[in-house]
């Protein structure tokens, strides 16, 4: 990655040189913690900005024409210290079944409490294939929201950014689903020891589909609320990104670890928007993403903008232009990835 500084009296969130990769929006993760989270896990928004709330064990009491199925919240840990919250819905209805998830994540940023939040609505077919879909997420001063409808193969995409309206077809394989399906799909499945699935997920702001593979290990005991429970430790992979689950026989999650520190537990929704304790600095999630420059960097608080050349990238178009940043270029490398200028 080369950059050239540009320089200027920077305002407070420039200081933090922000910089945004589609739902992977942070300040200062060119290609670390967010980008990653957000490419290889579906279910972490910003980071573990979950979505990933569990099975959903795939029972209807009466063909009411819409029903909950399932609701369950999770609190969102770092290192021990409490960061946030999940929370996921699943509703029937004639059509179909709804999937509604809500995630938000509190940082002290620069003395400043700041949340960083998303939301989503997925519309399936009774086959559980999508329909449509709406996600918005909040990320200190930067919001984006996208609104999509598939038809066969087709994704047709409306995305609001600062002001701007971008719209665009994309490719949507037929054997794709969405992230927030795939608990839902497992959770119909009877889990055994040994079992092992792969289903194409398509990352919707990344507009990208990536294989996650599901791994059932050993059923084993696990404490809960105090009292012990039967689990299956379940492993979820996205490449080199991994997520572990602990999974009752009738499909609920009640933890789940991820690398870096993160875990999440099934509670109560006043526990889970609850917090108690001290907010923790941004700056602790930054530190597990941080980049050494090739060359010293001089009065780096001045620092307001950046031109960068990422290297890597799977697909074109996995960068946006906004008010915020310009990615230009898009050079095909002899390995197939793409180079842009940012």
């Amino acid at each position: 990655m080369r950059s050239r500084l540009l320089r200027k009296q920077p305002t407070q969130f420039e200081r933090l040189g922000r910089i945004h990769f589609g739902q992977a929006a942070a300040e200062k993760v060119p290609d670390g913690l967010f980008q990653q989270l957000v490419r290889y896990s579906v279910f972490l928004l910003a980071a573990l900005i979950v979505t990933h709330t569990g099975f959903t064990p795939y029972s209807l009491s009466s063909a009411a024409a819409e029903e909950t199925v399932s609701e369950q919240w999770m609190e969102i840990l770092m290192d021990g210290n409490k960061i946030g919250f999940a929370y996921q819905k699943v509703v029937k209805m004639p059509s179909g079944y709804k999937i509604i998830g809500k995630s938000v994540l509190k940082f002290n940023v620069m003395d400043t409490i700041q949340d960083i939040s998303s939301s989503s609505t997925h519309f399936l077919d009774n086959d559980l294939r999508p329909k449509r879909y709406t996600y918005l997420q909040k990320m200190l001063n930067h919001r984006q929201f996208f609104e999509g409808v598939i038809e066969g193969e087709t994704l047709h995409l409306t995305v609001r950014s600062g002001g701007n309206v971008t719209k665009k077809t994309v490719h949507f394989p037929k054997d794709a689903y969405m992230g927030d399906a795939i608990n839902f799909i497992l959770g119909k499945k009877e889990l055994k020891t040994g079992q092992e699935f792969k289903y194409k997920i398509f990352i919707e702001p990344l507009l990208t589909t990536e294989t996650i593979t599901v791994k059932v290990g050993e059923l084993t005991d696990f404490e809960h609320r105090g009292k012990k429970e039967k689990v299956f430790i379940v492993q979820s992979q996205f490449k080199t990104f991994e997520v572990t689950s602990f999974v009752t026989p009738d499909g609920r999650v009640l933890k789940e670890t991820s690398p870096m520190g993160f875990e999440s537990y099934a509670v109560e929704k006043e526990k889970a928007i609850t917090f108690s304790g001290d907010i923790v600095p941004f700056t602790n999630l930054l530190a597990y993403s941080l980049i050494t420059p090739n060359k010293k960097i001089t009065e780096p608080d001045k620092l307001a903008a950046l031109n960068l050349k990422v290297y890597g990238l799977s697909k074109k178009g996995l960068i946006p232009s906004d008010e915020r940043q310009k990615a230009s270029g898009g050079k095909k490398a002899s390995d197939g990835s793409y180079t842009i200028d940012l």
